[in-house]
């Protein structure tokens, strides 16, 4: 199963929640609508950056993504998606290993 799959329509739900265009995604992402187009029917698998991208535009955080998938919660917790900003690197990077882990085991 492909990880990004699982993932994908949480961030478009998220994004569509947010008010926010697939042109618009484009725009504020720098990632062409054509290809914002393809990531979310699922025809082109989401690169790490673009996920980055995701976070970036929609003020979210892996923590936020996590509990939308284990709980269907759309509800953004500002204060943890702050923080969660604000760990270093290698900590995100585990943060985000944990989660594909989690789609793995669905």
């Amino acid at each position: 199963m492909n990880r990004t799959l699982s993932i994908v329509p949480i961030l478009r739900r998220f994004r569509d929640l947010a008010g926010i265009t697939q042109k618009q995604m484009a725009v504020k992402t720098g990632i062409s609508l054509a290809t914002i187009k393809r990531i979310e029917r699922g025809a082109r698998v989401m690169s790490i950056d673009d996920y980055y991208n995701y976070l970036d535009v929609l003020e979210i955080s892996h923590i936020d993504v996590l509990i939308a998938m284990k709980s269907g919660d759309y509800h953004v917790e500002r204060e943890i998606a702050s923080l969660a900003r604000k760990l270093p690197k290698t900590v995100q990077l585990a943060h985000l290993q944990y989660l594909m882990v989690l789609v793995d085991s669905r």
